[in-house]
């Protein structure tokens, strides 16, 4: 760890509440000097219990919306192919996982850990619709989002920002996808519903 500076000092000594847990020091409880043990780099004072299980996390979070309702071979044969390392599965059925996660073997080197990368069902938290979710939140709570698409106007934003459509059973081929022009409403027929798009969703795709 590298060496406190004075006021580091003064302000270990001085705490009242420990950083992890945000609780109270006891008059007699033993404090520690959290930090970093990738950098060396000081925290802040902190329970010795609670020192001991503040852990760095090598789980990088993957988060699919209904990821049980579709397919996800096609991810698992590639992550199994591209990265040394496992796959375990929390499956529902033989065709169907609420879970899996990637153990990639590389980073061991590096961060003397295994990274895994762990595909979770956002759906078994949030059960509604993207779009249902999407709505209770106001335009000014989506920074992140806006951090990306800082050069939109206030109207392409919107638009952006709107449920959009796509002709799913249209799109039969990649070549499909090079399209320079949008298809007509009838491409956006969907088996499932026995229906197209409604006249104001095609509209919003044109103006998009």
């Amino acid at each position: 760890m590298e060496n406190l500076t004075r006021e580091q000092e003064v302000a270990y000594h001085s705490a009242t509440h420990c950083h992890i847990c945000e609780e109270p020091f006891a008059q007699d409880e033993t404090r520690v000097r959290d930090h970093c043990h990738l950098t060396g780099q000081y925290r802040d004072p902190a329970h010795s219990n609670c020192n001991l299980n503040y852990k760095e996390s090598y789980t990088i979070p993957i988060v699919f919306h209904n990821l049980s309702g579709y397919d996800s071979h096609f991810i698992i044969k590639e992550l199994a192919n591209n990265f040394k390392g496992t796959i375990d599965l929390l499956p529902i059925t033989k065709e169907k996982y609420i879970s899996f996660t990637k153990n990639v073997n590389e980073a061991d080197a590096v961060f003397r850990n295994h990274v895994k990368l762990r595909f979770i069902d956002s759906l078994r938290f949030l059960s509604s619709s993207l779009d249902k979710l999407a709505s209770f939140l106001s335009k000014d709570k989506l920074k992140i989002l806006r951090s990306e698409f800082s050069n939109l106007s206030i109207e392409d934003f919107d638009l952006l920002t709107q449920k959009g459509v796509f002709p799913y059973e249209y799109v039969d081929c990649a070549e499909k996808l090079q399209d320079t022009r949008l298809p007509p409403r009838e491409s956006f027929y969907s088996s499932l519903t026995g229906d197209t798009i409604s006249e104001s969703d095609y509209a919003h795709a044109e103006n998009i």
